[in-house]
């Protein structure tokens, strides 16, 4: 069993100055299992009062999933990021747009802040790669999130052929930009820049929404031979830790919905069995 991340001691920052809990905040759900798997290993999450920082007390968040060095938990990312130790890679698609109905710079302030914390995460020498949309704005909103803690490096692009949408053109919307920060740029070329794939990718009946090929997955973690801790904050049902997982890395994924908690467990169960 590979050895558990430590822990660093987090910021009250959620804690109003009384000691309780920041209703806006959402709490992580704490010692839950799915029945499929009983997971270990809790994570101790400091309380402190906001006004004195003083310690008010601790609680233990368990892993939603935790099985092969990958740990699942179940909660906003804000709350779980100040506890984890350093990682070589962190690779992530945050929700940017919940529906068509709202732009993607309309986003909730916790996904700036979770990116934040992430890059605090990436150890020296180590990198981070984050799915954008093709737009200005978003692209600007993800370095503005990012870029003071680590420099943008490069940029990778995701093609999805034959993909549309209803926003203005007149150019498609069929792109997906990486933004690459960190140390990026290493070794002989040997993978593209520019992902290829036909047509919406739509998963298995009941995945995510926005669910990434398993290729993609791979296009991104396997280049990075020498890290050895994947993290994805907003993991969704999974992807990003199944590549990490087969390129035989340690990995932690976030993610605060818990039904996406569950397919990712599932899938990653699944691929457990394969072996």
């Amino acid at each position: 069993m590979p050895t558990p991340p430590t822990l660093t001691t987090p910021e009250g920052t959620h804690d109003q100055p009384d000691g309780r809990a920041d209703p806006r905040v959402p709490v992580p759900r704490l010692a839950h299992a799915p029945p499929h798997r009983q997971p270990r290993l809790p994570l101790p999450l400091v309380r402190r009062d906001g006004r004195t920082g003083r310690q008010v007390g601790t609680v233990a968040m368990t892993p939603y999933y935790e099985e092969d060095g990958i740990q699942i938990f179940h909660a906003n990312c804000c709350s779980v990021l100040p506890n984890l130790s350093p990682v070589d890679l962190v690779v992530t698609d945050p929700p940017y747009s919940l529906g068509r109905n709202r732009a993607e710079w309309r986003i909730s302030e916790f996904i700036a802040t979770g990116l934040s914390l992430a890059a605090d995460k990436v150890r020296p020498g180590g990198a981070m790669l984050v799915m954008a949309a093709a737009s200005g704005r978003n692209i600007e909103y993800v370095q503005g999130a990012i870029g003071a803690t680590l420099p943008l490096n490069r940029l990778l692009v995701w093609h999805k052929r034959f993909v549309n949408s209803p926003v203005a053109g007149p150019w498609r919307w069929d792109i997906v930009p990486v933004l690459a920060f960190g140390r990026c740029s290493f070794g002989r070329p040997s993978w593209s820049s520019c992902y290829i794939t036909d047509g919406q990718y739509r998963g298995d009946e009941g995945d995510h929404p926005s669910a990434l090929p398993p290729s993609i997955g791979t296009w991104l973690v396997a280049p990075f031979v020498e890290a050895t801790t994947v993290l994805d904050p907003f993991c969704g049902s999974g992807t990003i830790l199944e590549a990490a997982r087969l390129a035989g890395k340690q990995a932690i994924g976030i993610e605060i919905e818990e039904r996406w908690c569950e397919a990712a467990a599932k899938r990653l169960a699944q691929g457990v069995l394969a072996l």
